[in-house]
C-alpha cells in the first residue's frame, strides 16, 4: 500500500510540474492567436487628497482614437483587470465596436490606496474625480458609460445623482440585496439602460 501511495504522489507531482512549466507557453499561445488583440495601459489616478486609485484600460488595437469609454468602477479587481466580474463575456465585442474598456478599483480595494468603507460617501466624490480624469485623457472622446454587474451596479446608482456631463449611459444589471441568510433578492433582473 505504501508503494502505491508513493507512486500516486510521484505521478501527481510530475503532472503538477508539467502543468506549471507549460502554463507560460499556453498563455503566450493564447495571447498570440487571440482574435481580439488590445493595447492595455495600467496605472494610478491621483485624487485631490493624494490617494491613488488603480486603473487598467483596454484600448481597441488597430483603431484610431479617441474612443468612448466604458467604465467599470467597483470594489473588486477592475483596477488590475478591466474585464473583472463578468465583463470578459462582452468586452471583446465592445473593443471590436471601438469602445475603450476601463476598470477602476475604489479607494481601499483591489490595488488602490486608502481605506474603504461601504457606508462612506467618499468613493462617490472619488468617482467624480475619476470621470474628470477620463475626459482629459488622449484616448477618451469625453463620452463615458458606466457598466458592470453587482457592486458596479451599486456604484452606478450612487454616482448617477452627480449628473456628471461625461456620463452618457448607465447599464445596471443584477444589483442584489441579500437578506440575513445571504439569499439574493434581485433589485434589477433585466438590464436597464439609462441613456441621456
Amino acid at each position: 500500500m505504501l508503494a502505491l501511495t508513493d507512486a500516486r504522489t510521484l505521478g501527481d507531482n510530475t503532472m503538477r510540474h508539467f502543468l506549471l512549466a507549460a502554463a507560460p507557453l499556453l498563455a503566450l499561445l493564447i495571447a498570440l492567436f487571440s482574435p481580439h488583440a488590445t493595447a492595455r495601459e495600467r496605472g494610478y489616478i491621483e485624487l485631490e487628497d493624494g490617494i491613488g486609485l488603480r486603473y487598467s484600460i483596454d484600448l481597441p488595437e488597430g483603431q484610431e482614437g479617441p474612443f468612448p469609454v466604458l467604465l467599470q468602477y467597483q470594489g473588486y479587481g477592475a483596477g488590475s483587470n478591466p474585464n473583472d466580474n463578468g465583463i470578459s463575456l462582452v468586452s471583446a465585442r465592445w473593443l471590436e465596436l471601438g469602445f475603450a474598456v476601463l476598470g477602476d478599483s475604489l479607494r481601499g480595494t483591489g490595488c488602490s490606496e486608502g481605506d474603504f468603507d461601504l457606508f462612506e460617501t467618499q468613493w462617490v466624490d472619488d468617482a467624480r474625480q475619476v470621470l474628470d480624469w477620463i475626459i482629459t485623457q488622449p484616448w477618451s472622446n469625453g463620452d463615458v458609460a458606466m457598466v458592470g454587474l453587482s457592486f458596479p451596479g451599486m456604484t452606478q446608482m450612487m454616482v448617477g445623482p452627480l449628473q456628471h456631463p461625461a456620463v452618457k449611459a448607465k447599464g445596471i444589471d443584477f444589483t442584489c440585496i441579500c437578506d440575513s441568510a445571504g439569499t439574493a433578492n434581485r433589485v434589477f433582473h433585466d438590464c436597464r439602460i439609462d441613456v441621456e
